[in-house]
Order: C-alpha cells, then sequence, then structure tokens
C-alpha cells in the first residue's frame, strides 16, 4: 500500500473529507468482494488529531497486539482498500491527543473494519476504523450491600459495583420479614453506585430479610447491562453514627489565617479526590485555598484561584519543578457559592476538576517531568486557607473533605446535590478520611483528625 504521510481517523457514521457518504458505505459493504492478502501480525499507526484537521501533530499508536487472522485487501473502484481484521482478544488503546476512540475493547475472534480511502485531491489516505462490533462493557451491576439505618428506618440503601440508572420500581421487592413492605420510589443516587429507595413501612428491629430484584428488573449500568436476578441480604439497624450539619462558615480574610489540619492519613499513595465548598473572593491577587504538604517542603497538592487564567488551578506535584498542572474553564463569580472536586488517577496520572457537579477541566500539561506523588518526609499538613504561604485563600469555607478514591462523576454529581451541601451516603462514607464541616470550630466531623485555628479566623454562620 503507498505510504500515508498524513492520516485522519474517524468513525464510520461520520462524512468527514468524504463527500460521497453512500459510496464510503459501498466500500465497506464491498469488503467481502476483494482477496486475502494473507497479513499477519501488523500493528496499526495512524497520525490522528482530536480536531479533525488534517495535519496531525499526535503520533497515535495501538498498544496490545492485534493478530490479522483474516485480512482482506485490494483496490475498490480505485479509492483505496478494507482490511477486515480479527482481533485476538486485547484492547486496542489509542494514546495522544485522541477524543473520538481512546480505547477499544476486543474479544477473542471479533471482526473490526478498517478503511483505508483514497482522497485524490488531497493525495493522501484517509483512515476510519468501525468499532462498531467493539464490545466496550458487557459486565453487567452487581448489588455489593443493602443497608437499613436506625436513624432512617423507612429508607433502603442499595450500593453497586458501578454507577446504575433506574427507571421505575418493576422487579424489585423485600422478602422475609418484610415480604408485605412496598419499595415505593427512587429518592437519590440515580446515575451513581448507590441508590436510596423509600419504603412504605419503616423497618423495625431484629427483623431481616433480603432485596429481591427479578428478571424484569430496570437498574442497568451505563452500557444498558441489566441487573442480573438475584437478591442481597439487607443489613438492618445499622448504627448511623455519621451527622451532618452545615450552620457556620469559615471567614478567611487576612495572611496568616486558616485551619491547618496534621494528619498522616492524607498523604495520596495512590487515587485521591478533595472535595469543597467556598464562596470565593475574586480580585488582582492569587489565592491558595487547599495546600497539602509534608515538612520535608515536598508538595502533594495546591489548589488555588490564578488571577493571570482568572480561573480555578489545581497542581499534583512530584516536586516544585516537576509536576502536573490544570486549569478549569469557568471564571468564578466573587461571592457565590462554589462546589469544586479535584480528582487524580494514579495510573494515568491524570486530574479532572469538576465545578458545580460538571466536569470543568481545561488541558492538562505537564511541568518537567512528573512521576507521580512521592512518598512524605515528616509531618503531613493539611493547610485550609492558605495560611502557611504568601497567597491566603481569602474566602468563605462551608465544607472540606478528602478522598482515598478517584471519585466517580456520579459521585461528584450526588455531592453537588444541585447546589446545596449534603451529608455522605454511605458508599461515600468509606471513601472519605478527612471531613470538616467547619461548623463554627476546626474539629473533624465524622471522620479525620481536628485542625488548629490559624491567625485570628473567625466563623459566621450561615
Amino acid at each position: 500500500m503507498t505510504a500515508r504521510s498524513r492520516t485522519y481517523l474517524k468513525g464510520i457514521s461520520e462524512t468527514g473529507d468524504i463527500a460521497d457518504q453512500e459510496l464510503f458505505e459501498d466500500l465497506i459493504d464491498s469488503a467481502a468482494n476483494v482477496t486475502d492478502d494473507a497479513i499477519s501480525n501488523e500493528a496499526v499507526s495512524l497520525n490522528v488529531r482530536a480536531d479533525k484537521k488534517r495535519f496531525p501533530t499526535t503520533k497515535v499508536t495501538q498498544s496490545g497486539a492485534l493478530t490479522f487472522t483474516s485480512v482482506s485487501s485490494g483496490a475498490i473502484n480505485g479509492y483505496g482498500e478494507v482490511k477486515v481484521v480479527t482481533c485476538d482478544g486485547s484492547d486496542i488503546t489509542l494514546t495522544g491527543d485522541f477524543t473520538n476512540y481512546s480505547t477499544i475493547n476486543t474479544t477473542a475472534g471479533q471482526t473490526i473494519v478498517i478503511t483505508f480511502v483514497w482522497n485524490s485531491s488531497l493525495a493522501e489516505y484517509m483512515v476510519s476504523v468501525d468499532p462498531s462490533g467493539a464490545v466496550t462493557d458487557t459486565t453487567p451491576p452487581t448489588a455489593t450491600s443493602a443497608t437499613v439505618e436506625n436513624a432512617d428506618p423507612d429508607a433502603l440503601v442499595v450500593v453497586f459495583s458501578e454507577a446504575v440508572t433506574l427507571t421505575d420500581m418493576t422487579g424489585l421487592s423485600l422478602n422475609g420479614d418484610w415480604t408485605g413492605v412496598t419499595i415505593s420510589s427512587l429518592t437519590s443516587g440515580d446515575g451513581t453506585n448507590t441508590l436510596t429507595f423509600a419504603l412504605d413501612t419503616p423497618i423495625a428491629n431484629g427483623e431481616s430479610g433480603s432485596f429481591v430484584y427479578g428478571a424484569t428488573n430496570n437498574i442497568e449500568d451505563t452500557s444498558g447491562n441489566g441487573l442480573v436476578t438475584s437478591s442481597t441480604a439487607v443489613t438492618n439497624n445499622v448504627d448511623s453514627s455519621y451527622t451532618f450539619a452545615n450552620t457556620h462558615e469559615l471567614v478567611v480574610d487576612a495572611s496568616g489565617e486558616g485551619v491547618l489540619v496534621t494528619d498522616s492519613n492524607l498523604w495520596p499513595t495512590g487515587d485521591y479526590s478533595v472535595e469543597f465548598w467556598i464562596e470565593p473572593l475574586i480580585d488582582a491577587s492569587n489565592h491558595n485555598y487547599l495546600i497539602l504538604t509534608d515538612s520535608g517542603g515536598t508538595f502533594s497538592t495546591i489548589i488555588s484561584y490564578a488571577t493571570s487564567q482568572t480561573k480555578i488551578r489545581a497542581r499534583t506535584f512530584t516536586d516544585l519543578s516537576n509536576y502536573i498542572n490544570l486549569y478549569g474553564n469557568t471564571t468564578p463569580t466573587n461571592g457565590a457559592l462554589l462546589h469544586i472536586v479535584l480528582t487524580y488517577n494514579n495510573s494515568t496520572q491524570t486530574m479532572t476538576l469538576y465545578r458545580n457537579g460538571s466536569d470543568d477541566s481545561n488541558t492538562q500539561n505537564e511541568i518537567g517531568t512528573f512521576t507521580g506523588v512521592p512518598a512524605a518526609s515528616g509531618t503531613i499538613t493539611f493547610d485550609i486557607g492558605g495560611s502557611g504561604g504568601a497567597a491566603p485563600g481569602d474566602c468563605n469555607y462551608q465544607v472540606v473533605r478528602m478522598f482515598n478514591e478517584e471519585l466517580t462523576s456520579g459521585e461528584v454529581t450526588t455531592l453537588y446535590n444541585s447546589g446545596t451541601p449534603v451529608g455522605l451516603n454511605i458508599s461515600l462514607q468509606g471513601k472519605c478520611i478527612g471531613e470538616w464541616l467547619l461548623n463554627n470550630n476546626a474539629n473533624a466531623d465524622n471522620v479525620g483528625t481536628n485542625g488548629v485555628n490559624q491567625g485570628t479566623v473567625t466563623y459566621q454562620t450561615i
């Protein structure tokens, strides 16, 4: 085949630079008419851009061998050739500046159509991969726990293995001592891994039974895989030691003010997330809202307002010369209540910045060479308000939390709660390693270590 100096990857359903969509589809339909080229163990190497321009800037290659056990190749109407690929089960991972299909999951024996179409006016090959047969997710969700708390005996909380959605109560019931109890409605959690159901009758102490989901239930994951018929025993009368109150906020309006928490458990050893609610002061100064550091001078995380970009900024460090940097897309409104969540994935070394429940991330960039967060040295401190730095985080703080996992977008939506700070459900309680509600003191609420007021901080009623 003629060498490709420039190529372009796009989905089969898009016309892109192919002027005649019917002709393009005919090329795919004609795959059976071409001859066997007997190619094996050939790797796919494509130059592409996410913005769909023809002049690529990023080399994109697949990792995980593709075995071409069945390949057809040949000219079709003078326009190009088709390769019908039989995969060996390895995933095709496309890395770099690429958004159409970052990963194509395959199963052994699955076929994928790769079409090379010659564009005579551009004198180059256009490349299309049809992933329509690719299996992105075939694993159904499972219910991992079901709980009723003493404090809320007419609510059933069910945790699933992944985010799920539910359209109605069809096929859902309780058995055992609760055979006559009806699961009447879903009260929260749709689109997350934790669903809370309202029961028409409170669950009594000492009773037992299971949450039953029949073959007609309407619970499914984001790929459309339905919950398999089964049941999960309900843990009844859980002592709810978790309480949530949001009555005050911490006011930081001068240098040296804030709350300083000393806790070695807060240093990330893998994935992590930080959540906080603030009413920011937006002016001509930089403001460090949260700083996680050790006494050896190593920073883990800084979340701030950068006046140069007028955006929220997050950084995760290997050291001060080597770190990853991420800005939000939206300029905060002065004094308006703002919900921020930063998540970090250690495997991919990527951050995501959420604003008011939605992904607000701009493009992450790397300064120097980031190799992950190193082990801590000495005392670990979490500075709420930037009291120890030159750029105090002037604003009002209501709720600050840290988690030892990368929160999902569904969990972030749950925490945002349509703009009202909310307590943690059972699933999120298990992931939280520190919570400071700042209710007229610097104490940890429910989990973590108490902080110490710095400077002349004040707390005011919300």
